[in-house]
């Protein structure tokens, strides 16, 4: 299964592939009900006060506990700082798990 985090748009071209996620909430929900995606499109401006970086702090922890890497992960946000944010946040969990 894929993951897509995005209060807005939809995956191109989507077959059914992909869980669509509109909130943090959401996708902590789905996440900690089912097994980890494979694969996780981020948005980081989810409307209001909600980012991705709640499910992606949260999705680490859960990772942690798990003792596993993260699923494959892009950021297909339109705000280069959030991109930024999401990515630094993410790589930095993964190379610790290289150590």
């Amino acid at each position: 299964m894929r993951l897509w985090l995005d209060d807005i748009r939809n995956p191109q071209n989507n077959t059914g592939e992909w869980v669509i996620c509109r909130s943090s909430v959401e996708a902590i929900k789905f996440v900690a009900e089912n097994e980890l995606p494979f694969q996780m499109s981020l948005d980081h401006d989810l409307g209001e006060n909600d980012t991705a970086m709640i499910f992606v702090h949260w999705l680490i922890e859960h990772c942690i506990d798990l003792d596993v890497d993260l699923p494959y992960y892009c950021v297909h946000s339109a705000n280069p700082v959030g991109v930024v944010n999401l990515m630094s946040l993410m790589d930095a969990y993964q190379k610790s798990r290289r150590k």
